[in-house]
């Protein structure tokens, strides 16, 4: 019961920091606004910004999209118990996220679903290292009693 919370807790908040019209002001000074617009921008979803290191905003940001959906991931295996749900849930959302957006007055990329990706499958792969360490020390202690 408690992981359900924590899933739609943790979705609510993304949804937050994705759909809010204006990111730095709301980090800045907690204003938030949200903008609609019925006809959305596509036109830099396949565009490839320019990766600044020297911005520390920049890496912030995008360093926030992959632990975004790490824990979403983290959060979705919990509730589910499922891997495999996990993994195609987390990157649905990751994927409607980025699709919306631009409804929202921002730019939708697809290298953020990239970046989403990665902290899915970083944390799918520990996930996955810590399952089956766990089924060896089960079977290891099967065979010791």
């Amino acid at each position: 019961m408690f992981s359900i919370f924590l899933l739609i807790s943790w979705i609510t908040f993304l949804f937050i920091f994705i759909f809010v019209s204006d990111l730095s002001l709301f980090l800045s000074s907690l204003s938030l606004t949200f903008t609609f617009t019925a006809t959305p921008d596509y036109t830099k979803f396949l565009t490839i910004y320019v990766i600044d290191l020297s911005n520390q905003s920049f890496i912030l940001q995008k360093f926030g999209h992959a632990i975004g959906f790490y824990l979403l991931y983290f959060f979705f295996y919990l509730y589910s118990k499922n891997l495999k749900k996990a993994f195609l849930y987390s990157h649905v959302l990751a994927i409607l996220t980025e699709a919306a957006q631009p409804f929202f007055g921002r730019d939708g990329r697809l290298l953020d679903i990239l970046i989403n990706s990665t902290g899915i499958m970083i944390c799918a792969a520990l996930c996955l290292a810590y399952k089956q360490i766990h089924q060896l020390h089960k079977k290891a202690a099967y065979k010791t009693t």
